[in-house]
Order: structure tokens, then sequence, then C-alpha cells
């Protein structure tokens, strides 16, 4: 089954605060789950985006897809795990 940036979009975050820490790295705020961070690596990498000045600067608005995770030695580690990493396409990003 497909899985990764070929998988299938498990949840879509739309117009949320985000770090761009480089290499298509993301911290995103999950407006829609009490505030709290969603850690995405963007399935394309933008190389014209400059890195937020630290982790907690949330200088760019983002919308992505989170794609279904892969399985690791045969597990699917679920969505609500503490620090994953979501691979993600992101549909839309400007700076705040």
């Amino acid at each position: 089954m497909a899985c990764g940036c070929n998988g299938p979009v498990f949840k879509t975050v739309e117009n949320a605060e985000a770090s761009y820490l480089g290499d298509g790295y993301f911290i995103i705020k999950n407006n829609m789950q009490g505030d709290s961070l969603l850690y995405g690596w963007a399935c394309e990498q933008d190389t014209t985006l400059a890195k937020s000045p630290d982790q907690y600067t949330r200088d760019y608005i983002v919308s992505v897809n989170l794609m279904r995770a892969c399985p690791v030695n045969d597990v699917v580690f679920p969505a609500t795990m503490f620090a994953t990493v979501d691979m993600v396409n992101v549909t839309a990003i400007r700076k705040k």
C-alpha cells in the first residue's frame, strides 16, 4: 500500500502558523487540535524559503496535506504519537 509522499492524505491543516527549520522541515501550530504542534517534512522542498530565526518563531502561514505514515519494521506509528515527523504536501505558504 502506498505511503508517505505517494500515499493518501489523512489530514489537511489550513492557514496554520509555522516555523521553517530548513531542508524541508516545518514545525506547524495545529490550531485544529488545541494548538498542538505538528512536525512535517515537505515532499517537495522549496529552496527559496528563508529559515525562521528559531523553532519558536512562527513566521510562515502554511496549508498542508499530511500523508499516511510508512511502516517501520511493519509497525505504523499513529499520528497522535509525540514527536512523529509526517511527510507533508505544502499546498500554500506565505511569510507572515
